[in-house]
């Protein structure tokens, strides 16, 4: 064989072998000091809730970037991590806003819908004597499909939180939210 030959069985290689290494190339971050970020906005986040979908993860959290009102934002990364949504996530729930009247939104929860978005549901709250819930649905696009911001599952009168289920959500057993039920529904 010439050297030619050679050659370009040894270019067919090495491309071969960038392909197959492009997923642990991808943007998730495998240095524990360089993690991943998923939001970098100023002030608070905290209380991420992560569920799988069919091409990816979203997460949801508790956000202070308005630091009067705890809100509820949202991101989608691909299995690559790669960042699907608007950078620092897409806004869910904020409160006072629309139907919302009180500065917290808390006891986030989140379930996947089986089409590649997220049911996400939390309560409209100030203090620990009022908690009305919301859920609303995340579109594999970003879009907040239902309601605006959400619709309400209890009447404001009869509102109490919204209780989890550990073992098919992603919360915590100390924390309230949303989970699938175990219809798939």
């Amino acid at each position: 064989m010439s050297n030619r030959w050679y050659k370009n069985i040894t270019a067919a290689g090495v491309i071969l072998c960038l392909m197959a290494a492009g997923p642990a190339l991808a943007d998730w971050s495998d240095d524990p000091t360089a993690r991943t970020p998923v939001c970098t906005a100023d002030n608070a986040q905290n209380s991420p809730r992560l569920v799988a979908v069919d091409d990816g993860f979203i997460v949801s959290w508790r956000d202070w970037r308005r630091l009067e009102y705890l809100d509820v934002y949202a991101q989608k990364f691909s299995v690559y991590g790669e960042m699907l949504w608007p950078e620092n996530g897409r806004v869910i729930a904020e409160g006072p806003a629309g139907m919302l009247e009180q500065a917290a939104q808390v006891s986030s929860g989140i379930a996947p819908d089986g089409d590649g978005g997220a049911l996400i549901g939390w309560n409209d709250s100030i203090t620990g004597h009022y908690a009305q819930g919301f859920v609303t649905r995340a579109e594999p696009d970003a879009t907040v499909a239902w309601g605006d911001p959400g619709e309400p599952v209890q009447a404001p009168d009869t509102a109490v939180p919204m209780l989890s289920n550990p073992v098919r959500g992603a919360n915590p057993i100390s924390q309230y939210g949303i989970v699938a039920d175990s219809e798939g529904g």
